[in-house]
């Protein structure tokens, strides 16, 4: 059985990107899609998806509130968070794990590693 995944990001080519790789790797299905954070917690909440990947930079709710939020919900908070963003200096690293984020993947990002995170999340 596939691995369930909502992508997250404001950006509808970053999500394309993310869902082309995703659908190479048979065990990966995307079962949603969302633009920003709100519209990420309502599909998170509706899917239950096994891996969210999400940006840090979105309108509405960045993807550090995002975690928060998620984790603070104890019907959700065991779903793994790959935050996917440009963001790269080691307070940002800290600061998205601090969130919640189980995984701070940075862009660009090789598709491989990617790939990798996914699985280390279902370990």
């Amino acid at each position: 059985m596939p691995i369930t995944a909502v992508i997250v990001d404001d950006e509808p080519l970053a999500r394309k990107r993310i869902r082309k790789l995703l659908q190479t790797a048979s065990d990966v299905a995307v079962v949603g899609e969302a633009a920003d954070g709100e519209e990420a917690l309502r599909l998170a909440d509706e899917q239950r998806p096994q891996v969210m990947f999400l940006d840090v930079q979105m309108p509405r709710m960045d993807g550090f509130e995002f975690c928060r939020r998620l984790k603070a919900n104890p019907a959700l908070r065991d779903i793994p968070l790959i935050l996917l963003t440009s963001l790269s200096s080691p307070q940002d690293i800290i600061r998205g794990l601090a969130s919640g984020a189980d995984n701070f993947v940075v862009k660009p990002y090789d598709e491989s590693f990617l790939l990798a995170r996914i699985r280390a999340s279902e370990a």
